[in-house]
């Protein structure tokens, strides 16, 4: 319960705002997005608040310093906003988690809720129209500067109440408001001092008009005084009737587990053949059929639009910030120092972890445990690599659930990176195989996922178990290599990829390995009965068999 006196922004003033400090820990903590669920929060402090005129006038974005205890701080953004009366009483019913406290005062006004801001729609309208009109928000310290881009004006959009705002529940690390089937607004919640890469390369994809995108219309972004700036948002256009790629691939895998099931069906899928790294299609064979044959035909396609999305990301030879360039001499050291270290570390974990853990997930655990002098020499073998290709840009964080799925085109979204990263390291820019090895893991996770469903269901017997791993890993080999072959044909003769298939071959087999390795410290941490997924993949990588 927050004491208020005399206006509702008095939520600032010294009482009530030690107040409302006091009690945000628990609030954060409790929120999907909030990143520092494991760690020890000391303190929440508000370091800055900017007004929002809203049609109700009660609202304004927050900027939260959290302290740890074992990690350094972190500035998150909280869209604010007050209600009373009946829609106070309508968010505790329907929206009870975005309530933050409710309030006291003297003026019956000032009883209400005080909420996070994006289930309003004043507040969402409020923002969408501040970015078709290009206007600012002033705070005492900074401001937030709201702007178009010239692809709002092509989408024939002037009117932000023409447009009904709805939150979405798919939330993760950021916060989504729909706007009709027309725009999605992407808040960010912890954004980072700088330019967020989503909508960096959002304005350079949309310049150079790639089809493959959302276009990027508008951008909501925080200055202060002293010259801090950070994105706060991104406005895109909203694919209508898309689904995710990673519900598109699951859905394929239940046909491809079904099909498997059926009464007189075949043993299932032959062994592939190593994929072609010089471009070069593998004829599939009758038996894929059972893939089914349309995802063949959907993995070709999403690694033309991968290929011709480093392209265009290559394209600009006048930008310093997304110019191509060549391997630095000292890359391979540099790259087999940290992934030795991401290896030494992410072991550690798992030992320490090992007793705690049972049945498959321990086996497989220490089967990688005891691999590590081999996972050594196959990172060692970059010792005598002088990779040629180029370094670009890349989105960096690359996988099905970065994909969307419409009629019979992929659109590839969400730029920034991986969250966890410091913006600088998301900036870097890297082989474009670094998103390839990602999708092939991202094909590997679906297929797993798959079977967990299927397992837990009931719809395959305990005896079948060993079967269905085994060609579930086989679909996953067969989209890799198509995949592969699709998206190397596509890159053709430009230079970003070396011509030397070995060269390919040894980059694109360290950057799984890294990513593979990368997914075990995560699932130790997070998910430990998903442990087997990277510790198959790690075991594959190595030549043997995840059992």
């Amino acid at each position: 319960m927050l004491r208020l006196s005399g206006r509702w922004d008095s939520i600032f003033d010294e009482g009530p705002r030690a107040q409302l400090e006091a009690l945000l820990p628990a609030w954060l903590q409790a929120r999907r997005w909030f990143a520092g669920k494991a760690r020890v929060v000391r303190s929440v402090a508000i370091a800055d608040a900017i007004p929002i005129s809203t049609t109700v006038g009660r609202a304004c974005v927050a900027l939260v310093h959290v302290e740890y205890g074992d990690a350094e701080p972190d500035i998150y953004a909280l869209p604010l906003a007050f209600a009373t009366g009946t829609d106070a009483a309508r968010m505790e019913s329907e929206s009870p988690g975005l309530v933050i406290a409710r309030t006291e005062a003297a003026e019956a006004e000032l009883r209400g809720v005080l909420h996070d801001a994006t289930v309003s729609t004043a507040f969402a309208t409020a923002l969408l129209d501040a970015i078709i009109h290009g206007r600012s928000f002033a705070g005492a310290r900074s401001r937030i500067d709201c702007s178009p881009t010239p692809s709002l004006t092509e989408l024939g959009i002037r009117d932000a109440t023409m447009l009904a705002p709805k939150l979405s529940a798919a939330e993760q690390s950021n916060t989504s408001i729909r706007f009709g089937d027309r725009l999605l607004l992407k808040l960010f919640r912890r954004p980072p001092a700088g330019i967020n890469p989503d909508l960096e390369i959002g304005r350079m994809l949309t310049a150079r008009r790639f089809p493959n995108t959302p276009p990027l219309v508008g951008a909501i972004e925080y200055r202060s005084r002293t010259g801090e700036e950070r994105t706060l948002g991104v406005l895109h256009g909203f694919v209508p009737g898309a689904i995710d790629g990673w519900e598109f691939t699951l859905a394929a895998l239940g046909r491809f587990c079904e099909m498997l099931r059926s009464p007189g069906a075949p043993d299932g899928l032959r062994e592939p053949p190593p994929p072609g790294l010089d471009g070069s299609a593998q004829s599939p064979g009758a038996d894929t059929e059972f893939l089914p044959g349309e995802y063949l035909d959907g993995a070709r396609l999403l690694a033309r639009r991968t290929a011709e999305m480093h392209l265009a990301l290559a394209a600009d030879c006048k930008n310093p910030g997304f110019v191509p360039e060549p391997f630095a001499a000292e890359w391979p050291r540099e790259f087999r120092s940290s992934l030795h270290e991401l290896t030494a570390r992410t072991l550690a974990l798992l030992s320490g972890n090992l007793d705690s853990l049972g049945g498959e997930s321990r086996a497989l655990a220490a089967a990688v445990i005891a691999a590590e002098p081999e996972i050594a020499a196959r990172i060692d073998r970059l010792d005598d690599a002088s990779p040629s290709g180029r370094r670009i840009r890349i989105h960096g964080d690359y996988h099905l659930g970065q994909t969307l799925h419409a009629g019979r085109d992929f659109f590839i979204v969400d730029f920034e990176g991986e969250p966890s990263l410091p913006l600088s390291e998301r900036r870097i820019k890297r082989t474009p195989l670094h998103d390839v090895a990602g999708m092939l893991r991202s094909f590997d996770y679906a297929a797993h996922a798959a079977l967990r469903r299927e397992f837990e269901s009931g719809a395959i017997p305990a005896a079948s178990v060993p079967h269905f791993i085994s060609q579930a890993e086989r679909w996953t080999r067969w989209v890799s290599a198509t995949f592969i072959e699709s998206y190397i044909a596509r890159i053709g003769t430009s230079d970003l990829l070396s011509a030397d298939v070995n060269e390919r071959g040894l980059l694109l087999d360290l950057h799984l390995l890294r990513k593979a390795v990368y997914e075990l410290g995560y699932e130790a941490n997070n998910r430990p009965d998903w442990l087997p997924i990277p510790c198959r993949g790690i075991l594959a990588l190595l030549g043997r068999n995840g059992g």
